[in-house]
């Protein structure tokens, strides 16, 4: 990042495709510790399915059970990255998909996903409060993330 005039870091496109005016696509998933998705956004990419949704959840719980997350997910055009938060029976976990950052260097790559998984974790913080969080009532987190979360990941994407 740079420091701006007001001494405030300002991300730099990474890549060359958002100075050519290509989009990129992006799939934001926010999933509470059932397995249900609370939250979803996405920009430029395919209609999610139930089984991203499951497929995410099943990759997190599995690994749980393993002692490990993994955090970063590479192939060809896309990046999957992961993340989750709290305690069994109150856990939230973040599963990220984007185009943007498919080449490069793995710990580049790995320092700005996560950066984005910790702002949209914090966002998420921000939006609904920390008890909400962990209490997890699915229908009022649901529409105060879908209110509120969702202009905060668009920027963190943009």
């Amino acid at each position: 990042c740079s420091l701006g005039s007001r001494g405030i870091c300002q991300r730099r496109p990474a890549l060359a495709w958002k100075r050519r005016g290509c989009t990129m696509g992006y799939f934001v998933q926010v999933t509470g510790d059932a397995g249900s998705p609370v939250f979803q956004a996405f920009k430029n990419y395919p209609d999610v399915s139930f089984a991203s949704s499951a497929l995410f959840h099943a990759l997190i719980t599995a690994s749980l059970e393993h002692g490990f997350v993994p955090s970063v997910l590479r192939a060809q055009d896309a990046t999957i990255a992961l993340a989750v938060h709290g305690t069994a029976g109150s856990r939230l976990s973040i599963a990220l998909v984007t185009s943007e950052f498919s080449a490069g260097q793995t710990r580049d790559i790995e320092a700005q996903l996560h950066w984005r998984l910790r702002a949209i974790y914090r966002g998420a913080l921000i939006a609904v409060g920390g008890e909400l969080l962990r209490r997890q009532p699915v229908d009022a987190l649901r529409r105060a993330l879908a209110q509120r979360l969702a202009p905060m990941v668009a920027r963190v994407m943009a």
